[in-house]
């Protein structure tokens, strides 16, 4: 090996290992900020579900149903944001891009039973769930929050199912456009299924639909559209 060859060999050993200390003083830097945050979210959150099991529990009297349910809603919720907060702090502890929490699924609804109910189905079977109740917001959320997959009515108030599968299939930022869509609909025409798979939609699910076999059917999306 000539001399200019090991300098070069010296000059990539010295540049990996620079690398490697930089990368190791910015994962320091993620993990600290995550415990930060960590705490200063748990602090209110131990308020959250303290006093809301002391309603439960009937501390400040007796509820009647409507409160009770809603104090449980409160506590539910609570506790998912706990579950998503332990998440985020175990994730500081991983190798950067590695995936903490399960897939997140976007409901898209305008009724609201039935965007219960599939949030139901879903969380039940492990996965994480949010919901809108317009095209506009169902927009939003799949810029902001990127969800895996978004269930989508196809009658929608001011933009249409169809209008809003259209919009993300041709969003300018391809992880959004890949965006798995389960269009969901009672119609009974005939052509609606080609109609949806026109506009972009990745398979179609009529209503009323199996809730048995809602989760699994999310979960095989899921698996089919996974990038190589």
């Amino acid at each position: 090996m000539g001399a200019s060859q090991a300098d070069d060999r010296a000059i990539q050993k010295d540049e990996i290992a620079r690398l490697r200390s930089e990368l190791n003083a910015e994962r320091q830097v993620t993990r600290d900020m995550l415990a930060n945050v960590s705490h200063e979210l748990r602090t209110p959150l131990t308020a959250i579900l303290g006093y809301s099991d002391l309603l439960l529990q009937g501390a400040e009297g007796p509820l009647n149903d409507d409160q009770r349910a809603d104090v449980a809603t409160i506590d539910r919720s609570a506790r998912r944001l706990l579950e998503l907060i332990d998440g985020l702090a175990d994730g500081g502890q991983a190798e950067v891009g590695e995936q903490q929490e399960s897939p997140l699924i976007l409901v898209v609804d305008d009724t609201r039973e039935t965007r219960i109910l599939m949030r139901r189905l879903l969380e039940r079977d492990g996965l994480r769930v949010t919901e809108a109740e317009t095209g506009e917001e169902a927009l939003r959320q799949v810029e902001t929050l990127r969800p895996q997959v978004v269930v989508l009515d196809l009658r929608l108030p001011h933009m249409s199912g169809l209008d809003v599968a259209r919009r993300i299939r041709t969003h300018g930022d391809p992880a959004v456009a890949r965006t798995v869509l389960l269009a969901c609909s009672a119609s009974i025409q005939p052509n609606i299924e080609a109609e949806v798979l026109a506009a972009g939609c990745d398979a179609f699910e009529p209503k009323p639909f199996d809730a048995a076999s809602f989760a699994s059917r999310i979960r095989g999306l899921l698996a089919r559209h996974q990038p190589a």
